[in-house]
C-alpha cells in the first residue's frame, strides 16, 4: 500500500495527462474508501510484484541473449530511448546495475 510507489489520484475529467497528483490534497476518508474498493477487485500489490519480477527476468534473458555486446545493443543509436540514454550514460548504466541487483527481492 504505497510502499513501492506512492499512491496516485487524478481527476481524469480535467487532467487527462495525469500530471497533477491529488493524493496529498484529497480527503483521507475518500482515499481509504477508494483503496478499499480497489483492493476488493484487484490485488494491486501482487500485480506490482509480478510486473517487477517480469521486468527483471526479461532484462536478464535479453542480456544473456545479447552476450558481451549487451551494453552496446541497449544503447544502439536510433532506438526510441537513445536520446534520454545519452543524457547521462553512466547514470543510466548505474541505474540498470542497481535494478539488476534488486532481482529476487520481490515475493
Amino acid at each position: 500500500d504505497g510502499q513501492m510507489h506512492p499512491h496516485l489520484l487524478f481527476n481524469l475529467d480535467h487532467d487527462l495527462d495525469e500530471i497533477n497528483n491529488l493524493i496529498d490534497s484529497a480527503d483521507p476518508i475518500l482515499i481509504a474508501t477508494l483503496l478499499s474498493r480497489l483492493r476488493s477487485i484487484i490485488d494491486y500489490r501482487q500485480v506490482a510484484y509480478d510486473v517487477a519480477d517480469y521486468a527483471h527476468r526479461s532484462l536478464e534473458a535479453w542480456i544473456t541473449a545479447q552476450g558481451d555486446d549487451w551494453q552496446y545493443e541497449i544503447h544502439k543509436p536510433g532506438l526510441r530511448y537513445d536520446v534520454p540514454f545519452d543524457y547521462d550514460v553512466k547514470a543510466t548504466f548505474d541505474a540498470i546495475a542497481a535494478f539488476r541487483q534488486q532481482n529476487n527481492t520481490y515475493a
